[in-house]
């Protein structure tokens, strides 16, 4: 599974008060928080799951996003997510 993650410096160009890192470090962190966010993934109508991963022109199409992507720079973050069991 795939996903897009953002990160940018805040409009007034200061920079994030995270550690310094790589790119190849930033991905890596990435990819680990994704999959542990992923196991307890709740949307916000409540439903549970990741959603589906979106290619860069359905994010360039989407308002909202573009809004808060603004100075962004974006990586495609491949990570894993467990797939919950059946009841």
């Amino acid at each position: 599974m795939r996903t897009v993650a953002t990160a940018s410096r805040s409009r007034t160009g200061r920079e994030s008060s995270l550690p310094s890192e790589t790119i190849d470090e930033a991905m890596q962190r990435a990819a680990e928080v994704l999959s542990f966010a992923a196991a307890d993934w709740e949307n916000r109508d409540g439903t549970r799951g990741i959603p589906r991963s979106r290619t860069i022109h359905e994010l360039r199409d989407d308002p909202g996003f573009r809004d808060d992507a603004v100075d962004a720079v974006i990586a495609a973050v491949p990570f894993r997510a467990k797939a919950e069991a059946a009841e």
